[in-house]
């Protein structure tokens, strides 16, 4: 909705431009002979409304003047800007900064089992193995299943079965994540899309404060996780938003993080059916 102004009220020259530490934003007044149209006006502007192409009304303020009349100060804060894409419209922040980090990530023992016999570790021989009563058997990394059979462990799974004797049960792996907190005028229409899924970050702008160099090639090197999508109001009225996304290195282009799972055609919850 756009803000309008009485026809006995005429624009005042005097704006400021300085009205936050960004130097965004700006005043204006308009000055009417009849406080009471102003008055009426003004109690039918909502946060958000359009003052001027580019600019939201942040606030209104009405002061009587000695002559009667009164002076309607509005402070403007400026829109998100908007692209073109694809025939639609794309909502950009107003302000980003990206940072870098790492955390931690206890990895079971069981991510080095795999499929091939020769080369990895076999989880269900190495299950059976733990469960073998007989210490003797046991010690010399062998088992019986349920008919009697003896088995010995392959040797993948040898060196890996020595490791858990020696009481290991997961090993710690660190993973960078990228966070971007952003300003906006408004909720940005994009909130919530693609977390929990996998997601590329969008790489920052050369204006975007903060930006890590090289962040574009960390970017392209690793599969993301989209894990946080954060927005929270501030007393100026803008609103800031936190986005996260956790990474996986790329081991000769395979897909880091399972497609069944966090896809975009992800497995629906039981629930969700």
């Amino acid at each position: 909705m756009a803000v309008v102004i009485p026809e006995s009220a005429y624009k005042q020259i005097r704006k400021s431009r300085q009205l936050d530490q960004n130097g965004q934003g700006y005043q204006v007044q308009y000055k009417g002979t009849s406080y009471e149209a102003l008055e009426t006006a003004a109690a039918a502007f909502a946060k958000g409304d359009v003052v001027e192409t580019g600019w939201l009304l942040d606030s209104w303020q009405l002061e009587g003047v000695p002559s009667g009349g009164g002076l309607l100060t509005i402070t403007c804060v400026p829109e998100d800007s908007v692209s073109e894409t694809g025939g639609g419209t794309v909502q950009t922040a107003l302000k980003a900064v990206w940072t870098c980090k790492s955390v931690r990530n206890d990895v079971a023992w069981t991510a080095y089992c795999g499929i091939s016999p020769g080369a990895n570790p076999n989880r269900v021989d190495l299950e059976m193995w733990m469960k073998e009563t007989d210490a003797e058997l046991a010690k010399a990394y062998k088992y019986k299943d349920d008919k009697g059979t003896e088995h010995e462990l392959s040797e993948p799974s040898k060196k890996l079965a020595e490791k858990i004797d020696k009481g290991v049960e997961s090993v710690i792996r660190f993973y960078p994540v990228l966070s971007c907190t952003s300003t906006w005028s408004r909720i940005p229409g994009t909130f919530m899309k693609n977390l929990g899924y996998t997601d590329t970050p969008g790489a920052p702008k050369a204006n975007e404060t903060h930006a890590p160099s090289n962040l574009s090639s960390i970017i392209s090197a690793h599969e993301w996780l989209k894990v946080q999508d954060d927005v929270s109001e501030n007393p100026d009225g803008k609103f800031t938003r936190t986005e996260s996304w956790m990474g996986v290195q790329k081991v000769n282009g395979t897909t880091a993080f399972d497609p069944d799972l966090y896809g975009a055609k992800r497995w629906p919850m039981p629930y969700q059916k």
